[in-house]
């Protein structure tokens, strides 16, 4: 399974999202809305989660978690492969 992300703290593009984990909330936790001709959405969540709590989620459930490609900015490429 291949899978895209964001490590926030690295990323310029949600740097003020790091002081969510003062209230408890993972900072890579995000809620957006869209809206198209006045039309609005239904809120959808959405996690971005850093390479290293990744990895060690993904271990706790069996999984193995690769970076394939770092783009140096916070935006990574990874895969997830179940373990023998």
């Amino acid at each position: 399974m291949l899978l895209t992300s964001l490590d926030i703290e690295r990323s310029a593009a949600l740097a003020d999202a790091g002081e969510a984990g003062a209230t408890g909330i993972y900072p890579g936790e995000v809620r957006f809305r869209f809206v198209y001709a006045g039309i609005v959405g239904t809120e959808i969540q959405w996690l971005y989660v850093d390479p290293k709590t990744l990895s060690r989620r993904a271990r706790l459930c069996g999984w193995q978690s690769v970076v394939l490609c770092d783009e140096g900015d916070g935006n990574y490429l990874a895969r997830l492969t179940l373990l023998p």
